[in-house]
């Protein structure tokens, strides 16, 4: 999961709580955005973009510097929580490796290893539905409705946006010689 999608998806789904109760799938590979004005000294630089995503939230929300800090204690608390079972999911990778690359397959022991990481997944989505519900409860209902809102406007404009470029690439593609607008690229 790349870091990106992990903070739009813990911030969206922590701070829209009313519509965001599914479960992550796999664990955040970066930790989250730190509290207000803490970003360039708190040693999480070249996130800038995540926390300017999860800021804009909290702006949308009116939400004070204690539930700012609440937020973000919250968040690093989940962090590190998985932290661990990223470093448990990279040793199932490593045994993985080592099982399909043996001369003999042992499917009991595959078996196995997809058990366990079906475990951690599960592990981790129920952390980070915690970590979402714990925030949502830092937030009042007006601040999650606003962000509720401000999301729902985002969803349109992407909407909007991937429509007009498929739109586009039809065009594109029927203005190329000797190809049909509907063939395969």
């Amino acid at each position: 999961m790349s870091l990106s999608r992990f903070h739009r998806l813990a911030a969206v789904a922590v701070l829209a709580v009313g519509a965001a109760a599914a479960a992550q799938a796999q664990p955040p590979m970066a930790p989250p955005a730190p509290p207000h004005g803490e970003w360039q000294h708190g040693g999480h630089q070249g996130m800038g973009r995540e926390h300017e995503r999860m800021e804009r939230m909290l702006d949308v929300a009116d939400a004070t510097d204690a539930q700012r800090k609440q937020i973000h204690d919250i968040m690093m608390a989940a962090h590190k929580d998985l932290q661990a079972q990223r470093e448990e999911g990279r040793k199932l990778h490593e045994q993985g490796e080592a099982l399909f690359s043996a001369p003999t397959i042992d499917a009991q022991a595959a078996e196995a290893l997809r058990a366990k990481g079906e475990a951690l997944r599960d592990a981790a989505s129920k952390r980070m539905l915690k970590a979402r519900l714990d925030i949502a409860n830092v937030l009042t209902p007006e601040q999650r409705l606003r962000i509720a809102h401000m999301m729902e406007r985002q969803h349109k404009r992407m909407e909007e946006h991937k429509k007009a470029m498929e739109s586009h690439m039809k065009d594109m593609a029927a203005q190329r010689p000797g190809r049909p607008a509907s063939a395969p690229q």
